[in-house]
């Protein structure tokens, strides 16, 4: 079997995990910045913070799959979504981020980060110039 049919299939699989926990989830893809590596971010934080979206929207999803060229370096499963501000996350909030969200979690457990760490992104998740992608889940 194919890298790149194995990769769909792993993403795939979690999408199905999700939905037969009757859970109304999505997935999102945190595309994980140079400006983070150099800063020496934690990929969970560069992952969890300024998520420009509608409330509404955001809040439905549960993981967040971050990663680098193309490729799954880590998973979060997000506990919590907050509304950007100092208050709610300290030292990683600008005044720009106002409008925007951000999650509290903890990395997947570690059968789900198995499933996708290191592998290749489906291209149904990657497009270009867009940092944050939601899966149809």
């Amino acid at each position: 079997m194919a890298s790149g049919t194995t990769d769909v299939i792993n993403i795939l699989k979690l999408e199905k995990a999700c939905k037969s926990k009757k859970m109304d989830v999505k997935i999102a893809v945190a595309d994980i910045r140079s400006s983070a590596i150099l800063e020496k971010r934690s990929y969970y934080d560069a992952a969890r913070y300024a998520w420009k979206n509608k409330e509404d929207k955001i809040k439905k999803v549960k993981f967040v799959l971050a990663k680098i060229n193309g490729i799954i370096v880590d998973v979060f499963e997000a506990e919590k979504w907050l509304k950007a501000s100092y208050k709610n996350f300290g030292l990683l909030y600008r005044k720009k981020d106002e409008g925007r969200f951000g999650f509290i979690g903890y990395r997947a457990d570690k059968a789900i980060c198995d499933l996708v760490i290191g592998k290749k992104l489906p291209k149904k998740y990657r497009k270009q110039n867009q940092r944050y992608i939601y899966s149809e889940g």
